[in-house]
This record gives structure tokens, sequence and C-alpha cells, in this order.
């Protein structure tokens, strides 16, 4: 129903410590996305998040079927190599079997979105070296796909010719 919205608070701070995370000490948490986890046939978000100050990180929960609560502990899905610089805003497109994350990095120097893949779309994901062109408009990603970031939408066109659509938040 788009005309009657309702809203959900989480309340993260009341989740457990743990190896991702001193979720008591959550400085924020925003960004989210979901997708579909065809493996656990579950509905997959995952979003920023960071704790106090310290930098941002990409984690992962599933949620139930109204989108109210988490039905997971959240989990890392992808950060910086220790942590050096922030990554934000995440993205998840599956061409094939590989999972393609895509994602804002703050690294000194570094082309703004980035790209990770992994075989399993809740990781572990390795950046691999691929990122936007010279017009930070224009993306390859190997031979298998082109977007093209334009405000909030980016269109994806994969080996099989579906086109897909996403949104990019910050891109």
């Amino acid at each position: 129903d788009l005309i009657q919205w309702t809203h959900t608070n989480i309340d993260f701070t009341k989740l457990p410590a743990d190896s991702v995370l001193n979720w008591q000490e959550v400085g924020c948490v925003w960004a989210p996305e979901t997708v579909w986890d065809e493996e656990a046939q579950r509905l997959m978000i995952h979003f920023t998040t960071r704790e106090g100050t310290g930098r941002n990180i990409i984690c992962w929960a599933y949620v139930n079927d109204d989108f109210t609560e988490l039905t997971s502990q959240p989990k890392l899905l992808f950060e910086a190599p220790g942590r050096e610089y922030n990554v934000i805003d995440s993205d998840i497109i599956k061409v094939g079997e590989t999972y393609h994350l895509f994602y804002c990095s703050h690294k000194k120097g570094a082309r703004p979105i980035q790209h990770a893949v992994s075989q399993k779309l809740t990781g572990p994901y390795e950046a691999d070296g691929h990122y936007c062109l010279e017009d930070d408009r224009l993306c390859a990603v190997g031979a298998d796909f082109l977007f093209y970031v334009e405000k909030t939408e980016c269109d994806t066109d994969g080996k099989d010719g579906k086109t897909e659509n996403f949104g990019y938040v910050h891109g």
C-alpha cells in the first residue's frame, strides 16, 4: 500500500555486544538496503553503522516478513582493511553466481564508488580493485556489466541481457 505508510524503530543499542561492535555504543545506523536471500529464503537488510565515532562499516541481518524486527544478530558484511577508512552506502547485485557489492569508500585519493565480490550474499566480500572511471559517473566492472550513476539511480546490464535497477544513496 503506497498510501498508508507505517514505520518501525529498531533500537540497536539493545543488542548484545559481539565481535562486530559493542552495540550499546553504536554511533549511528543508516542507509539500509534490502535484498532477498535465495539460499535462506529470507529478506536481508544491509546497512552502514559504526561504534561511537569510529570508522563506518557495513553490516547485515535478517528481518521478519513485516520488516518490523531483526531476526538475527547483525554480522559484518564489509569493512576497510584494518578499518583504516570509512565504507558506507552499500548496494548488492547478483550476476550469474557472483554477488557484486558496490559501496562508497572514504579512502584518501580513491574513487568514491568501489566494488567487491563474493560467491555468497552474506560474504565474505573481497574488494577487487574495480572502481568508477574518470568522470565518477560511468562505472565498468569487468566485462559483466556497466552502470551509469545519475543522481540516485544506477542501471545495470548483466551478461544475460536483463536490466536491473537499483538506487545508490550517495552516488
